[in-house]
Parts: structure tokens; C-alpha cells; sequence
């Protein structure tokens, strides 16, 4: 199997940056493999984890390769140290390989592009470590003293909400050199349905995530009937899926309406145009030209289908 992912690294080197459909499916198809013999057996987790977690961890902080191979590649770290035994992670976890792997997430952390990948990759080092080993390692991992700081504030309990905080840090203090833009909403509709935030009491900002290197916008929305415990679902943009945007200014507020080529779909609601409220003071317009590219006039094709993803969020088993 080294040789297989050793071959499948190079496939995907070579296709760089340039999304790929086949080689994210074969990225798919490569890990569904591997974890089908991480979850087959104890002798499978063994294997898999001691050898495939540190090349895991090195294919995800590669920004050689297309984001969209990385994303599928910590998902299947987070997977991995998920389910190993503790006494496996512990004996694993404590090599200099992982050593360097760690160093490496965090430098790819700093350099963002996907707001869902950089939550990824500190879901990554949080699994890795416990608080304690965050405090001794984060200032070999961040340069920045302050960085390494608010890494060490984030707390398994309030994952979501501390790693929201620590990544909006990160991505602002980059000023125009940012891959992140993230604004605060005050309100989104999806044609007429109003979409909220996650209902989070330590959670005060709907936030809406301009991603450059995913050329994607995406946020966080609370599921249809709010029965199901810290589920939510994550709305993904992507720039290939948009006909068309606009940005304008109406009564004090700034107003992106962003018009799908497919139907959105999010339980009981659906529909192909996104309106998302802001206040007038923030530059919505320069954040989704970097995602996006110039606003163009484009007549709307006939929406189809288009899908959401279920996010149930970090539980730690540290």
C-alpha cells in the first residue's frame, strides 16, 4: 500500500492546482480503501495508522497539490486518529515523524485558502495532542508568539468556538496577504427562506467564510427543524456553481445576491438565489472578486440540483 500512495502522491503532484474531478475521485476512492483496512481489523488500525498517518499528515499540509486533495486527506487523518486505540495514537503520536508532521499543519494553517481546511488541520493537532502538549509544542509550531498563544487557548470542550476564534485571527492579522476573508452577517435567505447561524449561546456571529484557494464561499446554517444536538449544516459556494453575483448597497446595508446555476437544497428549503446582509462598513465587494472574479451579466440557466454537507462538528476523544 506505500507504494500505491507513494505512486498516487506523484499522480496528484503533477496535477498541481487545476481541479480535477478524477483525481479527487481517485483520492476518494485511494483513502475509502485504506480505511476499509484501518476498520477491518485491530492488526488493519495497527498497520494503517503507523504507517499512513504521518504520510497523511504530509500529502494534507502539501499545498502542491489541488485543496480539494488535501481536504480528503485530513478528513481521513481526522478519521484515523478518531478511531485508533489510545495506546496506539500514544505510541505513534510520539515519533519524530508525527513531530515534523505537526510542524508542517501548522504552517499550512497560517497559510489558509479554505476556512473548512484550516479547521480541519487544527482539528488535527488538537486530536494529536492534549491541552497540556499543545502548551509545550504550539511555539514550535507558529512563529508568532501571539499566534501560539490563542492556539494554546483553544479547548477540546469549545472547539468550535475557540478554533473560530483562533482562525480569525490568523487569516485577519495577514491583512491583504489573507487567503481567508471572514465577515460577520446580519442576515441570510436562500430565495425566501431565511437560513440562521447555529444555535451556539458562545457562538455571536453568523460568519460567512470568502475562501481564495477553494475559490468557494460557505457558512454554517442550523438544521431544518433544530431537533438534532450539535448538528448544523455547512453551505458550500464553489465559483464553478455560480451563474452569476452582485453586490449592492441598500438601506445602510451591503447585499450580495449570489445567483446558482443548480437548486440548493437544505432539508425542506431550496432554491438557486443567496442573499446575505451586511453591514455597509465591510468591503463585501473586494472579498467575493477574489473568490469569484469580476461581477458579469449573465443570463440564469435552468437550475438542477445542488447539495449540501452535514457538518456534526469536533468531539474530542483525546
Amino acid at each position: 500500500m506505500v507504494q500505491w500512495f507513494d505512486k498516487a502522491r506523484e499522480i496528484w503532484a503533477e496535477g498541481g492546482h487545476i481541479k480535477n474531478e478524477n483525481l479527487l475521485n481517485f483520492a476518494e476512492d485511494f483513502f475509502d480503501f485504506v480505511m476499509a483496512v484501518h476498520e477491518n481489523s485491530n492488526e488493519g488500525k495497527s498497520q494503517v495508522t503507523k504507517t499512513f498517518l504521518h504520510r497523511a499528515g504530509q500529502l494534507t499540509a502539501d499545498a502542491g497539490v489541488h485543496i480539494s486533495i488535501q481536504q480528503e486527506a485530513v478528513r481521513k487523518l481526522n478519521q484515523i486518529l478518531d478511531e485508533s486505540p489510545h495506546e496506539l495514537k500514544r505510541q505513534v503520536l510520539s515519533s519524530a515523524e508525527i513531530l515534523s508532521v505537526m510542524k508542517l499543519l501548522g504552517k499550512r494553517i497560517m497559510e489558509g485558502g479554505d476556512y473548512d481546511l484550516q479547521v480541519a488541520l487544527t482539528e488535527a493537532l488538537c486530536r494529536m495532542t492534549t491541552e497540556k502538549q499543545r502548551h509545550e509544542l504550539a511555539d514550535g509550531w507558529f512563529s508568532v508568539e501571539f499566534v501560539a498563544k490563542a492556539f494554546k487557548r483553544i479547548k477540546d470542550s469549545e472547539f468550535e468556538t475557540d478554533c473560530r476564534k483562533f482562525l480569525n485571527l490568523i487569516n485577519g492579522m495577514q491583512g491583504d496577504r489573507r487567503r481567508v476573508y471572514s465577515y460577520p452577517c446580519l442576515e441570510v435567505f436562500l430565495d425566501k427562506h431565511e437560513l440562521f447561524m447555529p444555535a451556539d449561546d458562545k457562538l455571536e456571529e453568523f460568519w460567512i467564510d470568502f475562501n481564495l484557494g477553494s475559490q468557494s464561499i460557505t457558512f454554517y446554517i442550523s438544521t431544518a427543524d433544530g431537533e438534532e444536538e450539535n448538528q448544523w449544516d455547512t453551505v458550500c459556494i464553489p465559483k464553478d456553481e455560480v451563474e452569476y453575483y452582485t453586490v449592492k448597497e441598500e438601506k445602510g446595508q451591503k447585499v450580495l445576491t449570489v445567483i446558482l446555476k443548480q437548486l440548493l437544497n437544505s432539508g425542506g428549503r431550496e432554491g438557486n438565489r443567496i442573499q446575505m446582509y451586511f453591514s455597509a462598513a465591510l468591503d463585501i465587494g473586494e472579498a467575493v472578486r477574489h473568490v469569484y472574479g469580476e461581477p458579469e451579466n449573465k443570463v440564469s440557466l435552468t437550475p438542477k440540483s445542488l447539495s449540501i454537507q452535514l457538518y456534526t462538528g469536533f468531539q474530542s476523544t483525546i
